[in-house]
């Protein structure tokens, strides 16, 4: 016996539509040829509507396609190489050639109905993209009814034939074929019969036959298979994988009489695509809307094409041990704690330092953006204390205070309402400046957003309360309104939610002495009724539809994004790495620490 020195490798290249991974299960087995010799395969298991093509190399560098198959739900067999070779033939047998590859064709097959009879046949055009639906003549037995599947090879073709199991209207007349659709159907009505015969004996097969194996075993061939799951034949908006996954659960139709048919545009005659009418992972967007058909928590209707790049943040100062960016507005400016950057600009937000005579260090940080382009922060703002237990007499005392630029470039503004005595401020919990974003205030697009509410006059006593705030317009003081506890809002108070503390003043402790306390409280999402609070510190929450809620993580975080469906938290395979989204659905992501 031949000892064989064949190298041989076996890789797979694929799409992934959004949540889902087409990669498809596979296995090594050593399968009998006709020739009696052992052929060593690679086994993979397909999905119907996602197509495969086999390709091979001698060097890896070059790759040579082999073949292309549409998956029907079948196994599909890759010789690789001889693992054991043919007993050696009497003498003087001839030998035979090896057969030619076959090409693939995948069919769908129903009886027709109407009294001219035969049967509708429907493929994806051998000639140029989009389908073909003809009537030929051949009767369908019976048998084929319990058979959904079926392949067998017929003169130079590899048919897969799936049956959905119902008549269906034949074309008014056969369209006009191209030279590979004609020659292809003519070997499949000349062989109806043998098909019926074969069916009739349940002669079924599931996967093609070995191939020949590699015509010289001395040299090395490796091989790889790259799966493609955007074929959308009838081109309505549905991939064909999604209207074989509806057609096969019976859920997913939008509109009354639309079935999934990835080879028929229009299956209820009413002039609209299918794609406007499926909706393939049931988050009530019509698949041809959808930015992700694999993903219910990505339900944002798609607009224009956008441009999507991945970009780097240079030129940006962000302060030390913070170099990530952690917001995005709907206008492209990606926020720092100390700055912005705007297509490869960097402005430096305006943080004047704070005097103190107690020499309080002067800290200032953005934690917020909205689409608008107005930021807020937290600073150290001097105030004036007129309190009587102030024991070193000194006025002058350093309060962190929610501050606001109107624009990146726009002058630092404190956030306070009234005047004079009346004055009172927006101030942060005193754990934000050790933990950005923690639980930190959020701006909406409106302007609003939750901190606690204190007087001007004897601040250190005096009860701070939690407070909903919205930002002056025209020269008019902030506004604020008592609140809960809960720290978080955006989309204004219907969509709020807390991850932080409830903030008590004046309490006695055990050494007789007032001090503040602030007790933890449950992450919460009210929305506006409360719903199950996220596995995660959520910095971000979004309400897209009224069956979905995303919550996002601080960009350092080592959460992932997550997507509230039917009531239970699930990562999201959409906006997993997601810290931030535009109105549109857009988002930034994160990837490295000087990438967005």
């Amino acid at each position: 016996m031949k000892t064989l020195s064949f190298f041989s490798l076996c890789a797979v290249l694929f799409s992934i539509a959004g949540g889902r991974d087409f990669r498809p299960v596979w296995r090594l087995e050593n399968i009998p040829a006709g020739d009696s010799s052992i052929q060593q395969c690679y086994v993979i298991q397909t999905t119907p509507g996602v197509e495969y093509t086999v390709e091979s190399s001698n060097d890896l560098s070059t790759w040579t396609p082999q073949e292309e198959l549409y998956g029907l739900g079948n196994e599909y067999v890759i010789t690789m190489r001889e693992f054991t070779p043919p007993p050696t033939p009497p003498p003087g047998t001839l030998t035979a050639s090896p057969l030619a590859l076959p090409t693939n064709v995948s069919l769908r097959i129903q009886p027709a109905s109407g009294a001219a009879g035969g049967s509708v046949v429907s493929w994806s055009s051998l000639d140029h993209d989009g389908p073909r639906i003809v009537r030929i003549a051949g009767e369908m037995d019976l048998a084929w009814n319990s058979i959904p599947i079926f392949w067998n090879r017929f003169g130079a073709y590899n048919f897969y034939f799936w049956h959905p199991g119902v008549t269906v209207a034949p074309p008014a007349e056969n369209p006009s074929l191209g030279p590979k659709d004609t020659a292809m159907l003519a070997v499949l009505e000349t062989s109806v019969p043998d098909i019926n015969l074969q069916i009739a004996a349940s002669i079924l097969s599931a996967r093609n036959a070995p191939l020949p194996a590699p015509p010289d075993p001395n040299s090395k061939r490796f091989w790889r298979v790259k799966v493609n799951a955007d074929i959308d034949t009838d081109q309505d908006g549905s991939p064909d994988w999604a209207e074989f996954e509806i057609a096969a659960r019976g859920t997913g139709m939008l509109v009354s009489g639309v079935t999934g048919d990835p080879f028929d545009a229009d299956t209820n005659h009413d002039g609209k695509l299918d794609g406007l009418q499926l909706d393939a992972d049931l988050d009530s967007t019509a698949d041809a809307s959808d930015p992700d058909i694999a993903d219910n928590s990505a339900t944002f209707p798609i607009g224009p094409v956008p441009r999507y790049a991945l970009f780097p943040i240079t030129n940006a100062m962000p302060p030390a041990g913070q170099t990530a960016p952690f917001q995005i507005s709907d206008k492209g400016t990606v926020l720092y704690e100390n700055g912005t950057w705007t297509a490869n600009v960097w402005t430096a937000l305006d943080t004047p330092p704070e005097a103190s005579e107690n020499g309080y260090p002067s800290r200032a940080k953005a934690v917020g953006i909205n689409d608008s382009n107005q930021i807020i922060g937290v600073a150290d703002r001097e105030i004036t204390s007129l309190h009587e237990h102030d024991v070193n007499n000194d006025p002058s005392e350093v309060l962190p205070t929610i501050c606001y630029w109107n624009a990146p470039n726009g002058a630092r503004t404190f956030v306070s309402s009234g005047n004079g005595e009346a004055e009172k401020f927006a101030v942060p919990s005193l754990e934000l400046f050790e933990h950005r974003l923690t639980p930190g205030p959020v701006l909406s697009n409106d302007g609003r957003f939750s901190a606690f509410i204190k007087p001007r006059t004897d601040w250190i006593n005096a009860t701070a309360h939690p407070g909903y705030w919205k930002l002056p317009e025209a020269n008019q003081p902030a506004t604020e309104t008592s609140s809960d506890h809960r720290l978080k809002y955006t989309q204004g108070p219907n969509l709020r939610w807390g991850a932080g503390y409830s903030l008590k003043l004046d309490e006695i402790n055990s050494y007789g002495a007032l001090e503040d306390t602030m007790t933890p409280f449950e992450r919460l999402i009210l929305a506006p009724a409360a719903l199950p609070a996220p596995p995660i510190t959520a910095v971000n929450v979004f309400k897209p539809t009224d069956d979905l809620v995303l919550a996002l993580p601080a960009a350092d975080s080592a959460s992932e994004g997550m997507a509230l469906t039917k009531g239970k938290w699930d990562v999201s395979a959409t906006y997993r790495n997601a810290i931030d989204i535009a109105a549109d659905g857009t988002a930034i992501g994160r990837n490295r620490d000087d990438l967005i």
